[in-house]
């Protein structure tokens, strides 16, 4: 019984250790380490993406691009990479995430980060920070999917 196991967790890219404290199925799991890593960035993202998109509309709604086109544009592009990161979580929850689904969430994040450099808000770095460490993210992820990605 122990062999077929370890060859469904082989063949479904699943590490576990018999032994030592066990649960309920009589065993440790553990999730391969490129799955862990990339379980890790994505969570990140989503943290970062949300701290970027709180202080980007107190930004704007300070700055004088407030109620403008311009705003209404950014918060397009946000909203879109939102989208993106979402479907590439839910993709990656299903084991279906692949590096054009990378491609597509650093497309989105292209967009913001030319609207970024365009139109710093002067009187608020705190968006400017926040996305600064959202692209650093952004280039892990490239990475965990080898993605070649430059800003």
């Amino acid at each position: 019984m122990r062999a077929d196991l370890d060859r469904l967790a082989s063949t479904y890219n699943v590490s576990w250790r018999w032994g030592g404290e066990l649960d309920s199925g009589g065993f440790e799991y553990s999730l391969p380490d490129h799955r862990q890593r990339s379980r890790r960035t994505h969570h990140r993202i989503e943290k970062q993406s949300d701290t970027f998109r709180h202080s980007l509309d107190s930004a704007l709604d300070r700055s004088r691009l407030n109620n403008t086109r311009r705003e209404d544009d950014i918060n397009a592009f946000v909203k879109e990479f939102y989208k993106e990161t979402k479907r590439l979580h839910d993709n990656f929850d299903h084991h279906k995430s692949t590096a054009n689904d990378v491609r597509t969430v650093l497309d989105r994040a292209a967009q913001i980060d030319q609207f970024m450099r365009r139109n710093r808000l002067r009187n608020d770095r705190e968006a400017q920070r926040d996305w600064a460490q959202l692209r650093v993210l952004l280039d892990e992820l490239a990475g965990v999917y080898n993605v070649r990605w430059g800003w």
